[in-house]
């Protein structure tokens, strides 16, 4: 948790993914949402933003991921 100053208005919510492989070095990515208290603005990460994290995953990395 980290405190900042200010009104108590928005959030900011991250999805991860660690993939290690053998022989190769850890990777981390992260796709971030920030909701700013707007009326109708979504709180969550939709599955649209999920999928996209997986997709930007296996682009990356450029092989098969195995998901546990």
């Amino acid at each position: 948790m980290v405190r900042v100053r200010g009104r108590n208005r928005g959030r900011v919510n991250i999805a991860g993914v660690v993939c290690y492989g053998a022989g190769h070095r850890s990777r981390f990515f992260f796709k971030l949402h920030i909701w700013h208290g707007r009326r109708g603005e979504p709180k969550a990460f939709s599955w649209r933003q999920y999928r996209d994290l997986i997709v930007m995953t296996h682009l990356q990395l450029g092989t098969p991921v195995v998901w546990r």
